[in-house]
């Protein structure tokens, strides 16, 4: 009966649910088993140091990514400025670059014969002693280059929509603009930044590759340790469940400063801020603020990555090479097109006539994002492999099918990254409303004759942008696809991993350079899409 009640929208969603459902329960069962010995020696000796290291890196990167982000935000928002089109693309595009990358730069580049230790040396001689990265201070500073962006992206959008009346008011009251900001402008963008740097957070916690490279003790890099290192899946688990507690006590705070505030004028007609004139003075603040960080996040690794490709002889250009490449966009591909119609399922399931199942279903769908990704691998290996040794049991194979497969590794994917596509493509329906798919309905067409004749059109550069975050996203992952990918199966992000694990970091450059290419690219097209949906506002 509930199921004759449902729609398409609705079945695919409750099907969505049902896996959810399905691969949380294995992470609530391994709890109960008795505890091992190497859980007893994590709890003794290595458990506060994880949570004390994990809490002050993403506190920290918090910080550094608010300041660097609000900072940017405001002086794009409020100053004019030359070269502004430019500014805004190089602002996003680090962005694309996964922290990964951008630390098997640095640590290079800072290293005794990196070009950054040549180049201090041969100013400051014996007074320079050199620039340490492998520690807590050198991962924040890596996260903070290229995680800004979140934070610059909602600062920015939040700032742009601001009326000048506000702060017309405050200057005629004799504040001062370091008061205007402090006291008018910070408190409107809370909501903006709490939603944002919950964001970075979530990446900080989902990394592996750049804490593992610099031998952080944190979340993910114990989780790998306990399950493949000390081969004890239950031990894994439990520090994974430890993880999960941590992650809400941070949601639970981001609600807690959020406090559902929401901001509206009572007057319709909004005047546009008006951009001042920078004096000598505040130029010299202004542009080396943002040109500096755009040079440390974006232009100085890139013409490493260049040169360093440039030392190399043309053997890099093979078939793994091109495999990598391939691989990489194919898993991407996939993944990418299931997440756009489980997420429009999503959206238009609770669109119309919205209930409180409804809506608490559609908060159950995007908990994927909220959860790192080897905290989902381990949920789909516990999972998987039961179903799977049935299924080669009754078709009589010696191996496994599925969990080498490369179906596996799409469906954790799609599990991570569906709360990022379902959020811009429910943003871009808010824009158009429900008045043109109603009277579609009420002309007789059903919904997904609706949906292509007259929802796509009107949210396809919602959409698109949709689709390219999330394969942003899913080139940069490297958790997931480290743990769940086919045997002899290499992306772009794996070659990387398995470079720097073998202290190549020059021969990887080829590789840095595409990923960033690819990414990079998306970002510009993604950001300019985004756009296009602003100016569409109705």
């Amino acid at each position: 009966m509930f199921l004759r009640k449902l729609s398409l929208w609705g079945v695919i969603t409750w099907f969505v649910i049902a896996m959810i459902i399905l691969l949380a329960s294995q992470l609530i069962f391994p709890l109960f088993t008795p505890v091992s010995p190497m859980w007893a020696f994590i709890e003794t000796y290595w458990l506060a140091d994880i949570i004390i290291q994990s809490s002050l890196l993403v506190g920290f990167t918090a910080i550094f990514t608010m300041i660097i982000g609000v900072s940017a935000a405001y002086f794009m928002t409020f100053y004019q400025l030359k070269y502004r089109k430019l500014l805004e693309i190089l602002l996003v595009l680090p962005l694309g670059i996964p922290a990964y990358v951008l630390g098997y730069i640095y640590t290079t580049m800072t290293s005794v014969t990196g070009s950054i230790h040549l180049f201090f040396t041969a100013i400051l001689g014996e007074l320079f002693t050199g620039i340490y990265l492998y520690q807590l201070s050198g991962a924040v500073l890596i996260f903070t280059l290229t995680l800004y962006p979140y934070v610059y992206l909602a600062s920015r959008a939040f700032l742009m929509k601001q009326p000048s009346v506000m702060i017309d008011a405050a200057k005629t009251l004799g504040a001062s603009e370091g008061r205007i900001f402090f006291k008018v402008l910070l408190p409107l963008l809370r909501p903006a930044l709490v939603g944002s740097v919950t964001l970075v957070i979530m990446e900080v916690l989902n990394d592996y590759g750049l804490v593992h490279y610099l031998g952080l003790r944190v979340y993910a890099t114990a989780i790998f340790q306990t399950w493949f290192n000390g081969n004890d899946l239950n031990t894994a688990v439990r520090l994974a469940g430890s993880l999960i507690v941590f992650i809400i006590v941070i949601l639970m705070l981001e609600n807690l400063l959020r406090k559902h505030r929401k901001y509206a004028y009572i007057n319709l007609q909004i005047k546009p801020i008006t951009r001042s004139k920078l004096s000598l003075k505040k130029a010299i603040i202004v542009y080396g603020w943002l040109y500096s960080i755009i040079f440390l996040a974006l232009i100085l690794p890139v013409i490493q990555l260049i040169f360093w490709s440039l030392r190399l002889d043309l053997s890099w250009l093979n078939w793994r090479y091109f495999e990598a490449i391939s691989n990489s966009l194919l898993i991407s591909f996939y993944a990418t097109v299931i997440i756009l119609i489980l997420a429009i399922s999503v959206v238009n399931y609770n669109r119309y006539q919205p209930t409180v199942i409804k809506k608490m279903v559609s908060r159950l769908t995007n908990i994927g994002y909220s959860i790192p990704g080897t905290v989902i691998a381990l949920a789909v290996i516990l999972l998987v492999i039961p179903i799977d040794r049935m299924i080669s049991e009754a078709l009589g194979f010696n191996q496994l099918i599925i969990t080498t497969s490369i179906i596996t590794l799409v469906f954790a994917l799609v599990i991570r990254f569906l709360a990022v596509s379902s959020n811009l493509i429910e943003s871009a329906y808010q824009k158009i409303g429900t008045k043109f798919t109603s009277a579609s309905y009420a002309l007789g067409r059903g919904k997904l004759a609706t949906f292509f004749s007259v929802d796509l059109p009107l949210i396809n550069h919602g959409l698109i942008a949709a689709a390219l975050i999330v394969i942003i996203d899913l080139l940069k992952e490297l958790p997931l696809t480290l743990i769940l990918r086919p045997f002899n199966v290499q992306t772009l992000a794996t070659r990387l991993f398995q470079y720097a694990g073998d202290e190549q970091i020059i021969a990887s450059s080829p590789y840095a350079l595409t990923l960033i290419i690819l990414t990079g690219g998306a970002v510009w097209f993604a950001s300019d899409m985004i756009l296009k949906v602003n100016r569409h506002e109705s």
